[in-house]
């Protein structure tokens, strides 16, 4: 016979745990030690920092922030993109020759998002 096996959730609130790398955690920390120095308000807590910080990044906070991850395997394809839209249609293969022989330097140097 079989038994249905029920499961106890651990609920103490609407809460996930979310990954973060201990330097960062170490940052955070410091920061909330400087805030909640005071003991003329409450305390903040990592919920209501980070709500704070997502609900208050500007537009262009979060340009930046995207700027940072962008590596050249992104790059590349997005350049080779914008190239055939302004030049004219170039293969895979023509891209690499152009790209060795230094012929879109001046290309890649206008229009990369990572600085040359």
């Amino acid at each position: 016979m079989k038994t249905k096996v029920e499961k106890q959730s651990n609920n103490n609130g609407n809460f996930k745990s979310v990954r973060i790398k201990v330097d960062t955690k170490n940052i955070v920390d410091k920061k909330l030690a400087m805030i909640n120095r005071s003991d003329e308000f409450g305390k903040i807590n990592y919920d209501k920092l980070i709500q704070f910080l997502v609900e208050s990044m500007t537009t262009e906070q979060v340009d930046s922030l995207q700027k940072t991850t962008v590596t050249w395997k992104i790059e590349e394809p997005r350049l080779m993109k914008l190239w055939t839209k302004k030049n004219g249609k170039v293969t895979g293969e023509k891209w690499k020759e152009m790209l060795y022989m230094g012929q879109l330097q001046s290309f890649v140097k206008e229009n990369s998002r990572i600085t040359i």
